[in-house]
């Protein structure tokens, strides 16, 4: 039986930011509110998740957003 998850960014590239900094192409997230669950390939998770949401992510990066840290007090 499927786990069940909110949103399913389906076969884009992954790019992740773990320690292996790993690139999944045809991969896939799967999300729980906020939370990510699980990143990896898309055929691995589609069988392991069942999204409320399925996003189609075909010719997309998919990839943590970036933050502008710098910034400066008088602004």
């Amino acid at each position: 039986m499927a786990e069940k998850v909110d949103v399913l960014l389906s076969g884009g590239t992954v790019i992740t930011v773990d320690p292996e900094r790993r690139i999944f192409r045809d991969g896939a997230v799967a999300m729980r509110g906020t939370d990510i669950v699980a990143v990896g390939k898309r055929a691995d998770l589609e069988v392991r998740y069942e999204a409320r949401t399925v996003r189609i992510c075909r010719h997309k990066l998919v990839m943590p957003g970036f933050v502008n840290s710098h910034l400066h007090f008088y602004h």
